[in-house]
C-alpha cells in the first residue's frame, strides 16, 4: 500500500489475544470503524483517547500526494 502511496496502519495481536472470550476483538472492530470513517467519511470519533490515532492519520493524510485530476 506505501508502495501506492496510500495510507496503512497495521496492527498485530497475539492469536490468544484475539480469541472469542477476549476484548481484542472488540478493540478490533472500533478500530477498523474509525479508520473506515476517518477516511470515507472524513468523520472523526470526539472521544478525546482517540486524539493520538487520528493524529497519526492526519499526518498519514498530509504524506499522500495530491490527487491527480
Amino acid at each position: 500500500m506505501r508502495d501506492h502511496h496510500r495510507p496503512v496502519e497495521m496492527w498485530i495481536f497475539p492469536t490468544k489475544a484475539t480469541s472469542s472470550t477476549s476484548r481484542s476483538p472488540l478493540v478490533v472492530y472500533a478500530r477498523n470503524v474509525d479508520w473506515f470513517d476517518y477516511w470515507l467519511r472524513g468523520a472523526r470519533d470526539p472521544d478525546p483517547a482517540k486524539a493520538a490515532q487520528y493524529k497519526r492519520w492526519d499526518d498519514l493524510r498530509a504524506e499522500r500526494p495530491a490527487p491527480q485530476r
